[in-house]
């Protein structure tokens, strides 16, 4: 016959109890895959301890049972089937051995039930399903050793009542089900063991019972059903004996059960072994008590009971001290590296509660350290989903942190091979050769463990790539004793911006150095910008315990708790590291009070009160250098990716802005991608948004806008709203006046309110009363602008910088340059009171707010602000011009001219086109200035703008001069002439008079040998007096210095060199008044000309020098030109031919190739008169190889005086002089705009 196999035998005694696998597999407490398998074959050699519990839950006696088990069939009381032994665990401990004798056996409603089938031995945990039968503790399939973890009172036999709410509610007497089988009992017993001890109202037990809607009798019912209870729990108390378990007190019932009656007392002496353990530093000892605690409760309290009860405050308590059993057992265990055994029970309770985020931020950690990171982020996107569509929330600080560990690997590497704990959900649980990764002793008494002095290592992992900092590094290591802080409590603060990478500093600093610090390392994230910071005693708390103070003995009042803190720490060494702060008062009490001990804070702003009062030495940290980014890339992308893309890698650099957080980011990103070109990432950062690209792909909240959210967030609401204002800043940075017209606040609040957020690294206050923000906080300031303020509310605030600015750039042109032209809407601004106290501070408020200038006209031009565009470019056309800064002076008269045209505008388009051929005319791009010179004029003619159309005239004059064509220069400057006069324009006529001079000298030079030469240069001359005394009459102090050299040079070529010398004199000094580099440099030249006729060769030489030098200095070419003709001609009227016709030759190199046809004649000539001259002595013919003194010189090449800016009016000679340094480079005399002092002044 055929012997049926243990799963077939199984089978059919759960078709004969009536039993589906899920209800057998609940009884007794097995997985149903575990029981599917054995009943299907797969496992033939079943665990006896999985049989027993299986034969108990089938009520299995005799014969039954013992071919269930594989056992002889018992003739009689079967003797005690003895626990199958396995090995010990690595530690050896001596085995506790089984009972020799059978124990008695025990009636049951179904027979006589031999003592093995319910008691396995001496010391073996026993649990019950909800039937009452008994079982081995799920997963305990093997004999244990003793070990810390071993409860001092564990059950042991099921001698008398045993109540278990701990997972199916069930009651038993003797081992036997109490039958407690009604609905209604199970209810009342339930609410009453899980507040065993406490009295619990009728009223709670009838709302458990019924709900809303009780019977009118409930209460004579409740009554009834106590006496029920009371009967199966004390079956053996006599009829009006008391009752000594269910008790009756004023207002309600009380159930009294011993230490030893209840399931829940076992884990509740766990729970205790694991605090003692930890508070002595024995993190082990802690850990396999947390493991034996959770062994003995693995499913939800009172699962089979109904919502009422479950939902009781009692047993959501208890749910949640059954999760804080597995979180703490994991937080040991990944500290150990025990990442499989952590991962156990957090499967576990991740089944039982999806939505905990502390579950599954340890679950996710504990399954990366396993080698599993694909689940790990898998599990993150399914609670984020879950977290979403049941919530409508994102993950947490907590789970996103989990989240960011897991991407960049910071997880706890397995440190020697862990066993999975045995979970509910394993099938393997209890499988052949299974075993729990912790054996748990059964009622072992445990030796004492003694205190022993405690050295936390709290730090967190340290940095993977980190790269740079060598110098903070290197201060941090001043710190140290030895260092110049010994005797000392050494205190440092390190702040700066969020994602600056202070933590990952701090971190990487504190592991270089633990070894200084051999009594440990604290440390403490504050959190001091999320919602709910750190308190200071919840701090102290923790870091107490962590030094061996029992958590009760912890005072709860913060000045006791510091003092304590500061007891443990005295004599110590420790590093204590305060990550986070947002407030000195949040870290005072966690610093250390003695010597030997540092600590180090990291903040987002500064904290002066720790310096103040604390001494605490304060370390800024700023964005990283370039190199420094590009190593951190190449670091995390490896140096063959980089090497092949450089430039796209320190482009990609420049675009994170340096921000470390950043740059890991893009790099994380990158490395999704193998595949993906550098230079791809960055085109893709450049076209979107930047900040949103900032982001790790799949987690918004990892990502540089959620750092800087944090910041924001913790702001009140008038640093927010100036914080905004920032992102409206069209240039590099902001004064407290700017940042007042952008908010619409008072200057002296503005100031407040960036200092503010200067302390917050949110601005940066680079100079003094100077404020600049970084490149991604402007970006995100921006976007919170356009969020949260509304178009109108932004076009407004730029109405009001327009107006700020405006009110300072038009009436500092009117100080500086009262002599240049400006658009009539210009001059008709007024501002009162006057902002400056002089030329010195309009000059310098000029420089500093340069670049800004420039944004803001830009900006202007863009958003519908186009009056205000064209305006204030026109009045900063002076003060590029003097300070020759080209590159804004193009981008302002581009912007100016695409805004005038935008609103046909014909004056503001004529203005446009003379700045625009101005400055084509600077670069010799003579005909781009025609072309704008001519434009200029026609517009201006168009608007009735008398005096634009006349300095158009004049300045193209100057093309025409340029391009060797005099008397056509004469021409147009006698019309511009004319029409100064009309319009009445003093300064206008002063310079086209100059020019006019200039002119027929040039003429008179032509006409050399001719009997026309004397009669241009007695025209030459009075012109050039004429403007002389006008530019006197009217201040214009600097074009009177360059007539008065054009004088002395026309004196010179007449033979007049005693009184050309005092003129060109006179010139050079007031061009060093006026701060004119340029006519400063020509000056020197005319001065060398001169004193080679009187004589003083090397007086001469020298003046000479120094015009080429600053020529060159200025990067003038065309200046250069000419003074290297005159440097020629004066070595050749000094007999030194070779070093004169090499100087010619450099001149005509010059000439030819910025295409000036004046400087080319006077260099070819040289050139002639030099060679015809190389092979005579003679004075006279030497003389002739002079230029110098041939008729009629170019102002240094310029034939047309040019209405260059003064810097002011007469009679303030001593500003003057102070603002001719630094010397800058002016503009040429191209005839650019007049400089015309406005006719209300």
């Amino acid at each position: 016959m055929t012997i049926p196999s243990t799963g077939e035998l199984l089978r059919q005694h759960r078709f004969r109890a009536g039993l589906t696998q899920e209800d057998l597999a609940r009884r007794a407490q097995v997985s149903i895959r575990a029981l599917r398998y054995i009943e299907q074959g797969r496992v033939t050699r079943p665990h006896a301890s999985s049989l027993r519990r299986l034969a108990v839950a089938l009520g299995l006696t005799g014969d039954d049972l013992a071919a269930l088990l594989g056992l002889p069939a018992p003739a009689g009381p079967a003797p005690a089937v003895p626990a199958p032994a396995v090995p010990a665990p690595a530690v050896p401990a001596p085995a506790v051995p089984a009972p020799a004798v059978p124990a008695p056996a025990k009636t049951t409603p179904t027979g006589t039930v031999p003592a093995a089938a319910v008691d396995t031995g001496a010391g073996t945990d026993t649990n019950h399903d909800p039937g009452g039968q008994t079982s081995r503790e799920p997963g305990r399939d093997r004999d244990r050793v003793p070990t810390a973890a071993s409860p001092p009172h564990d059950p042991g036999p099921d001698a008398g009542l045993r109540v278990r709410i701990l997972g199916p509610l069930s009651a038993s007497l003797d081992g036997r089900p109490a039958g407690i089988e009604s609905a209604m009992l199970r209810g009342l017993l339930g609410v009453l063991a899980l507040q065993q001890g406490r009295t619990v109202p009728v009223t709670e037990i009838i709302d458990v019972l019924w709900g809303d809607e009780p019977p009118r009798t409930c209460r004579q019912l409740v009554h009834g059903y106590v006496a029920a209870l009371r009967r199966l729990l004390e079956p053996e108390r006599k009829r009006r004996a008391p009752a000594t378990r269910l008790r009756r007190t004023a207002g309600g019932y009380r159930i009294e059960l011993s230490r030893d009656e209840l399931d829940l007392a076992a884990v509740d002496d766990f729970l205790a072994r694991a605090r003692r353990a930890r508070r002595a530093g024995d993190p082990d000892t802690a850990r396999e008590a947390l493991a034996a605690a959770w062994i003995r409760w693995r499913d939800p309290v009172l699962v089979d009971a109904g919502p009422r009860l479950r939902e009781h405050p009692a047993a959501v308590a208890l749910a949640a001290k059954r999760v804080s059993i597995a979180l703490d057992h994991a937080d040991l265990a990944l500290a150990q590296g025990r990442c499989a055994e952590a991962a156990g029970p957090l499967r576990v309770i991740a089944a039982d509660e999806p939505l905990h985020e502390g579950v599954a931020a340890r679950l996710m950690v504990a399954l990366a350290g396993c080698g599993q990171q694909a689940a790990a982020l898998e599990l993150f996107e399914t609670v984020r989903a879950r977290l979403d569509a049941e919530l409508g929330v994102e993950p947490g600080r907590e789970l996103r942190e989990a989240h960011l560990r897991v991407l960049r690997g910071h997880v706890p590497a397995a440190t020697s091979p862990d066993a999975a704990m045995p979970d509910a959900t394993s099938p393997d649980a209890t499988s052949p050769g299974a075993a729990p990764a912790v054996a748990v002793p059964d009622a072992v008494p445990a030796a004492p463990v003694p205190a022993v002095p405690v050295a936390p290592a709290q730090l967190p992992p340290d940095v993977a790539g980190f790269t740079g900092r060598d110098g903070y590094l290197r201060q941090l290591d001043e710190l140290l004793p030895g260092g110049g802080a010994a005797g000392t409590v050494v205190i440092s603060t390190i702040d700066g911006m969020g994602g600056v990478g202070k933590t990952a500093l701090a971190v990487h600093w504190a592991h270089r150095v633990r070894d200084r610090f051999p009594d440990g390392q604290l440390y403490v994230n504050l959190h001091g910008y999320a919602p709910g910071p750190v308190r200071p005693i919840d701090a102290l708390t923790g870091f107490l315990v962590a030094l061996g103070v029992p958590a009760d003995d912890v005072p709860d009042d913060l000045d006791q708790a510091a003092a304590l803190y500061r007891s443990r720490l005295a004599g110590r060494r420790v590093l204590v590291l305060l990550d986070n702060a947002a407030r000195s008062d949040q870290v005072r009490p966690l610093l250390p009070g003695t010597t030997g001990s540092l600590a180090l804070v990291t903040s987002r702003h500064h904290l002066p009160g720790l310096i103040a009062r604390d001494g605490a030495r304060q370390f800024t940290l700023d964005a990283l250098a370039p190199d420094e980014a590009v190593a951190l890339l190449r670091r995390m992308l490896g140096e063959s990716r980089v090497d092949a893309e450089p430039a796209a890698t320190a482009r990609l650099a420049g675009l994170c802005a340096y921000l470390p957080l950043a740059l890991r980011i893009v790099a994380a990103n990158l490395i999704a991608r193998p595949r993906h070109r550098i230079a791809d990432h960055v085109a893709r950062l450049e076209a979107g948004n930047r900040l949103a690209g900032l982001a790790v792909d799949g987690d918004d909240d990892t990502a540089v806008r959620a750092a800087f959210d944090l910041s924001y967030a913790a702001l009140p609401e008038p640093q927010q709203r100036m914080f905004r204002c920032l992102g409206l800043v069209p240039g590099p940075d902001v004064t407290p006046g700017a940042a007042a017209a952008l908010a619409g606040t008072s200057p002296v609040e503005a100031g407040a309110l960036l200092s503010r957020l200067a302390d917050r690294h949110l601005a940066d206050e680079h100079t003094p009363g100077r404020y600049a923000v970084h490149d991604l906080l402007r970006l995100y300031a921006g976007e919170l602008a356009d969020r949260q303020d509304g178009a109108d509310r932004r076009r407004c605030a730029l109405a009001r910088l327009a107006e700020h600015y405006l009110d300072r750039a038009v009436p500092a042109a009117r100080l500086l340059y009262p002599h240049v032209l400006y658009l009539p809407c210009t001059l008709s601004r007024s501002s009162d009171p006057d902002p400056f106290s002089g030329a010195e501070e309009a000059l310098s408020w000029l420089d500093a707010e340069r670049r800004n200038l420039v944004a803001t006209v830009v900006q202007l031009g863009r958003h519908d602000h186009r009056r205000a565009a064209w305006q204030l470019a026109d009045a900063l056309q002076g003060f590029f011009r003097v300070r020759t800064a080209t590159a804004d002076w193009q981008v302002v008269n581009d912007a100016a001219l695409a805004a005038a045209e935008a609103e046909a505008d014909p004056a503001a388009q004529a203005a446009a086109h003379l700045g625009l051929g101005t400055l084509h005319d600077f670069h010799t791009r003579f005909d781009e200035a025609a072309r704008h010179y001519t434009r200029s004029a026609a517009l201006a003619r168009e608007a009735g703008w008398t005096h634009c159309h006349a300095v158009a005239l004049n300045n193209l004059a100057r093309i025409h001069w340029v391009d060797g064509r005099p008397l056509d220069t004469i021409d147009l400057l006698t019309q511009a002439l004319t029409l100064h006069r009309q319009a009445g324009r003093v300064a206008g006529e002063a310079v086209t008079l100059a020019n006019l001079g200039v002119a027929h000298g040039e003429v008179a030079r032509a006409a050399a040998g001719t009997g026309e030469r004397v009669g241009h240069l007695r025209h030459a001359a009075g012109y050039l007096t004429r403007a002389l005394d006008l530019h006197r009459a009217i201040g214009d102090r600097r074009n009177e210095a360059d007539t008065l050299r054009i004088l002395a040079a026309t004196r010179r070529d007449a033979g007049e060199h005693a009184e050309a010398l005092p003129l060109a004199e006179r010139a050079l000094r007031l061009a060093q008044e006026t701060g004119d580099a340029r006519f400063e440099a020509i000056a020197w030249s005319t001065i060398g000309t001169v004193r080679a006729r009187l004589g003083a060769a090397e007086d001469a030489l020298n003046c000479h020098d120094r015009a080429l030098g600053a020529a060159r200095e200025i990067g003038d070419r065309q200046l250069e030109a000419q003074t290297l003709v005159d440097l020629a001609g004066t070595l050749a009227l000094l007999g030194r031919p070779e070093r004169a016709a090499r100087r010619a030759r450099e001149a005509l190199d010059i000439a030819a190739g910025i295409g000036s046809r004046p400087l080319e004649r006077q260099a070819r000539a040289s050139l002639d008169a030099i060679a015809g001259s190389a092979d005579s002595t003679d004075p006279a013919t030497a003389a002739r190889a002079d230029p110098a003194s041939r008729p009629a010189p170019a102002p240094h090449g310029h034939p047309v005086h040019h209405p260059d800016p003064g810097t002011h009016t007469g009679g303030n000679r001593s500003a003057e002089h102070r603002l001719a340094r630094p010397r800058v480079r002016h503009d040429r005399k191209s005839l650019g705009r007049y400089v015309v002092r406005p006719a209300e002044r």
